[in-house]
């Protein structure tokens, strides 16, 4: 194949930036931003590059125990309840040493012991309109298999045991062999098994312990190890590489793969619980290449690999998340989720349909997910793990809004700003708003804040904006838009359709009635092609009371914090402090006053429906307030 040049690479970005606008319920298309980027060594081929990783449901968290029902019903589930949302991979994932039937060419065609093979359920994920992730790698072949003389190599009359060393321990890995490059026949049983899982209707495959073929063989190997599945792989099937070793700081990961794992694998720790050890606390400050993990924690991989990411690069891949986690609060998780969405990176669902509780509202916020959708890929100020400015982030969509994320990984609150004109070239005010919170911060020339502990300001920058950003109502939802300069000239639309001049012009706050996507741009005035995008979904049962119903636990606060961090509600409610039985520690607009000694404060909260202001009171909520070592204040 001929390698792209560099103007049909920009006339295909245009049209995914165009396209990929379109990024809610019947107007998801199932991929990312997209660039295509050609391979380096001789006979190059082109193939298109992610520039943003997938989003989908990860099978890990069931380990070795991982059974078909538990397939079917995830599946479903996510059909049913993430699809709409963007949400369409189903990755399932190792303890595969039990999976012995194979093809006639060594080919594994059942997961361990299942009773129904890899087609019947990549036709079953088809089936609900998501796509299908095995787990494998090329390099492999089962000492059983390969002990079996009648199977051959595709497409030749070499025995697959004529590919392997089968008395060099270096050479293998538990219950396999490691294909030896330098063999004949090698290059065909890889590219082979690339071409299998294609055919059986695999959409990605996830190849792990490539370290493991590239101890045993070397860097030169590996790098044809990688060509060859690229060259099977082509244009649509997407090859992500995990427990790599990132050789030359990824060199090779970035002519050939889609994805790359940035840290060590997902972990709990019981002297940090939750979600907090594997985003932040592991290993900090080891960073790494040439070795696996190039971090052990996901911060300081995603600052470490920041530079190898974007449009044109791989994308990179912080395993999953598990955010029913014991121990996780509501400020960390909306870290986790926001530090993958500024990295660009996949954003894969760990909980189970039947644990997953309230924790959907973070999976569900609508602006990250239409940060996946057009390819945003941030980037930190400083790329060293050590420095402050690591832990601010920037990056752009494909209007020219901004995204800043202000982190701060400490143990204390600490002061994170971004100027505009200095930091971001802009020059002017701005409309800034909370992606969290989808609210309207004021208009701004820069932004400082003292960030609490664990958490996150997740900011967007814009000329345009959109109250609430999506929303699940009842009746009818209202919308309201906002530009920063008061005679531009909105248009807008409620079916998805990019907005042109034709559009209706907006004048007042408008109403929807029926489920909807709502895209808004200005067309004339300064802040030109800014735009903003929403998914509105009505729902017969009135959401509130299961949100309300659903806040049962408050996150602790740590010594001497200054103030609560309520639980999270959905898009287009809000949620506060309606009564505290002991308002000399906790007031109720959430400041804390630090007690002399340990105190348990029991909390009422109120949310509140901003469109109607409809509210519902939550069940009482225990939490502990630890001593202080400040002096309280007085009433």
């Amino acid at each position: 194949m001929k390698r792209r040049n560099r103007i049909s690479i920009l006339k295909s970005m245009l049209f995914t930036i165009v396209s990929s606008s379109l990024i809610f319920g019947s107007m998801i298309t199932g991929s990312n931003v997209q660039v295509a980027k050609a391979a380096e060594p001789a006979n190059p081929i082109a193939y298109a590059k992610r520039t943003t990783g997938t989003m989908g449901w990860h099978a890990t968290s069931y380990g070795g125990g991982f059974t078909e029902a538990n397939m079917k019903a995830n599946v479903d589930w996510m059909a049913a309840e993430y699809k709409d949302f963007g949400y369409e991979y189903i990755q399932i994932d190792g303890w595969i040493n039990t999976g012995l039937r194979h093809n006639e060419n060594g080919y594994i065609t059942h997961y361990k012991t299942w009773a129904n093979d890899y087609k019947y359920w990549a036709d079953y994920v088809h089936g609900k309109g998501l796509k299908y992730a095995v787990y494998y790698n090329p390099s492999w072949i089962l000492k059983s298999i390969a002990d079996d003389e009648t199977v051959k190599v595709v497409g030749t009359d070499i025995k697959i045991k004529d590919i392997v060393n089968t008395t060099d321990p270096s050479k293998s890995f538990q219950d396999w062999y490691m294909v030896d490059p330098s063999k004949p026949g090698a290059e065909q049983y890889i590219k082979g098994m690339v071409n299998y899982y294609k055919s059986i209707g695999a959409d990605m495959l996830k190849v792990d312990f490539i370290r493991l073929f590239d101890d045993a063989y070397g860097a030169a190997a590996t790098e044809d190890f990688y060509r060859w599945m690229r060259e099977a792989a082509g244009d649509n099937f997407i090859l992500y590489y995990a427990n790599q070793k990132n050789r030359n700081h990824a060199d090779a990961e970035n002519k050939y793969a889609d994805l790359i794992r940035a840290s060590e694998d997902w972990r709990t720790d019981t002297n940090v619980q939750g979600v907090w050890w594997h985003t932040s606390v592991r290993n900090r400050g080891t960073v790494q290449d040439n070795k696996w993990p190039p971090a052990y924690n996901l911060f300081d991989g995603f600052v470490w690999l920041s530079d190898v990411s974007g449009p044109g690069k791989v994308a990179l891949d912080g395993d999953f998340s598990i955010l029913s986690s014991t121990g996780s609060t509501d400020a960390e998780k909306k870290f986790r989720i926001s530090l993958l969405a500024m990295a660009g990176s996949s954003i894969n669902i760990g909980d189970r349909y039947s644990n997953i509780g309230n924790n959907d509202v973070y999976y569900k916020n609508w602006e990250i997910i239409d940060m996946n959708k057009r390819g945003f890929v941030g980037k930190p100020l400083a790329r060293d793990v050590k420095n402050p400015l690591s832990q601010v982030w920037k990056g752009q969509l494909p209007d020219g809004t901004w995204v800043v994320g202000l982190f701060n990984r400490e143990d204390s609150a600490q002061t994170r700003s971004i100027n505009f004109n200095s930091d971001l070239g802009l020059s002017g005010n701005y409309l800034v708003s909370d992606i969290w919170s989808h609210s309207s911060l004021g208009t701004m020339s820069s932004y400082s804040e003292n960030v609490q502990p664990h958490s996150v300001r997740l900011l967007k920058i814009s000329k345009v904006s959109m109250e609430p950003f999506g929303a699940f109502f009842t009746g009818s939802q209202q919308v309201t838009l906002n530009a920063a300069d008061p005679q531009a000239e909105i248009h807008y639309t409620i079916d998805g359709s990019e907005p042109t001049s034709s559009s209706p012009v907006y004048k007042a706050p408008f109403t929807v009635s029926q489920t909807s996507t709502v895209r808004a741009k200005i067309t004339q005035g300064s802040g030109q092609g800014y735009e903003a995008a929403a998914r509105f979904i009505q729902s017969d049962i009135d959401p509130i009371v299961n949100i309300a119903a659903g806040i049962t636990s408050v996150a602790a606060p740590i010594k001497d914090q200054k103030n609560l961090i309520l639980p999270t509600v959905p898009s287009g409610y809000t949620i506060r402090i309606k009564s505290s039985d002991q308002l000399n520690v906790i007031k109720t607009d959430g400041t804390i006053i630090p007690p002399s000694a340990d105190t348990t404060v029991n909390l009422v909260f109120e949310v509140m429906r901003t469109s109607d202001a409809v509210t519902r009171d939550t069940v009482g909520n225990q939490v502990i307030v630890p001593a202080g070592l400040t002096i309280p204040e007085t009433l």
